[in-house]
């Protein structure tokens, strides 16, 4: 897989956690936006991993 998000998209995996009861909803920010932001109602935050930096447009 390129990526979490990619993983979780899968639709076997979407599937599989949805016959367990979860929901998956992804929802791209980056680390600094991950602790400066109310995550409210999620319940699993996985931050980037990669040493890339990506601008915000």
């Amino acid at each position: 897989m390129a990526s979490k998000s990619d993983f979780f998209r899968d639709p076997e995996v979407r599937r599989l956690l949805l016959r367990h009861g979860i929901r998956v909803d992804i929802h791209k920010l980056g680390s600094r936006c991950i602790a400066t932001t109310s995550l409210k109602g999620m319940d699993a935050v996985f931050p980037p991993t990669s040493g890339r930096r990506r601008r915000s447009r």
